[in-house]
């Protein structure tokens, strides 16, 4: 009895010593590249103060201004869309600037429909002519991120003062076309093969979202998976369990603020070749996950599938079917942000991360719930 007393103690302390966790944390090196900065914060707070000037004025001398806005993008854009080549990069930031100039108008004047309508229209626009660029070069790679989540944040912005009874938080960018099975959700005529980028409400995403060298509005990337009677499965990586296979219920209840649905363009190569390719890439990714029980990958290695985070599921399954996503990969250079993460684990900071998917000149942005 004496001798079963001490083998518990022993086998009880050898568990408390196990639980503990190791401090020497796995080595790291941040990534040497250079991080995005806008540098205006003056002209954010002399837009902060338009903003409060102009809700002071009448409502008509509001939309009048509002429209002298809308007259001036509209034809910017217009004239920016028959620009040629090699000026298009100084048009799109003179665009830019407008479009900031014209939200506190917008704003004040609670007029987003048409303004709403033209960021749409320009962000698809952005997106074509970004496959005609090396979205790895510097230059182009921040035009591409100013343009795209510069008009999103001021939209936003513009958002929160308008009258949202009637808003429809479905907001459709390009119907890419798509042969794979399909179902709507929420709204939004989705296809097997589509990858989800999403923004959850916890604490860890807002990190996520942000914690790179070009902040983004996303924290996490789930695969469709669509069969032919429209059932929609996604797979998709969390940490608490790893890679597994979710409802279109059990995606819609975990929280989200926001998502987008990105596609491959139906002119790629490989899908030109083959119009079903995306559901295949999605049938193999389910498979494998209903195959052997795949662990969350904390040291963020999209070389290594043995253990796969978020991206990494869509990543390494469009790769096997020829398609090399993330075309520009996700760098985290901050030795303070690369220092906080590896005391998770993490061991990568050249890797893919959630937010940057919707650069990847491959994918068209299809809608966007919020």
């Amino acid at each position: 009895m004496k001798f079963l007393r001490v083998a518990i103690v022993l086998i009880a302390s050898g568990y408390v010593l196990l639980m503990i966790p190791d401090n020497a944390a796995p080595p790291f090196r941040p990534a040497t590249s250079t991080p995005f900065t806008w540098r205006l914060d003056e002209r954010w707070q002399n837009l902060q103060s338009q903003f409060e000037a102009l809700r002071m004025l009448p409502a008509k001398q509001l939309d009048s201004l509002a429209q002298i806005h809308q007259e001036n993008l509209t034809h910017t854009f217009t004239t920016l869309q028959q620009t040629d080549t090699a000026s298009v990069t100084s048009r799109c930031d003179e665009f830019l600037d407008i479009f900031f100039d014209a939200a506190p108008v917008m704003a004040a004047s609670r007029n987003s429909y048409r303004y709403l309508e033209l960021y749409l229209q320009f962000r698809r626009w952005v997106k074509e002519q970004s496959a005609l660029r090396n979205v790895n070069h510097f230059t182009h790679r921040n035009t591409l991120y100013k343009l795209l989540y510069g008009t999103r944040a001021a939209v936003e912005e513009v958002l929160l003062q308008s009258d949202t009874v009637n808003f429809n938080p479905a907001q459709f960018v390009r119907d890419e076309p798509s042969s794979t099975p399909h179902t709507v959700l929420q709204g939004i005529r989705v296809h097997s093969g589509d990858l989800l980028v999403s923004r959850g409400g916890a604490e860890v995403s807002a990190f996520i979202s942000r914690g790179n060298d070009y902040p983004g509005n996303f924290s996490h990337v789930a695969l469709l998976h669509v069969d032919d009677g429209g059932v929609a499965r996604f797979i998709e990586a969390h940490i608490e369990k790893g890679v597994a296979v979710a409802t279109a219920e059990d995606y819609l209840n975990d929280r989200k603020l926001r998502f987008m649905v990105l596609r491959p363009l139906a002119d790629l190569p490989q899908i030109k070749e083959n119009p079903m390719l995306p559901h295949l890439v999605a049938t193999f990714a389910k498979q494998k996950t209903e195959q052997r029980h795949i662990p969350y990958d904390f040291k963020m290695d999209f070389y290594d599938s043995a253990a796969m985070f978020c991206s990494e599921v869509g990543s390494f399954a469009y790769k096997k079917y020829g398609i090399q996503l993330w075309q520009a990969e996700s760098t985290i250079s901050s030795a303070g942000t690369a220092e906080w993460l590896n005391t998770f684990g993490v061991e990568n900071f050249v890797t893919q991360m959630p937010s940057d998917l919707e650069y990847d000149p491959q994918l068209s942005i299809v809608a966007e719930w919020c």
